[in-house]
């Protein structure tokens, strides 16, 4: 997780295959999960949890992307 991608959107550095799904740039892995950042887990606690996720991470490598 080298973190090179974070300040990028997913669709901007994305890989898209023959059926239009998105691939990680740095792993080609196609599984991604929604995770909010720990600045606003720490500022906002509980309250962060109705907030909608604002980054998303590959489930293969761990790189995360803004949303």
């Amino acid at each position: 997780m080298s973190g090179e991608y974070k300040n990028n959107t997913l669709k901007e550095v994305a890989r898209l295959d023959d059926q239009g799904n998105l691939h990680c740039p740095a792993c080609s892995g196609t599984q991604f999960e929604a995770v909010r950042s720990s600045g606003r887990k720490l500022a906002f606690g509980i309250a962060s949890l109705l907030a909608p996720a604002n980054q998303v991470r590959c489930v293969t490598c761990g790189e995360i992307f803004k949303r």
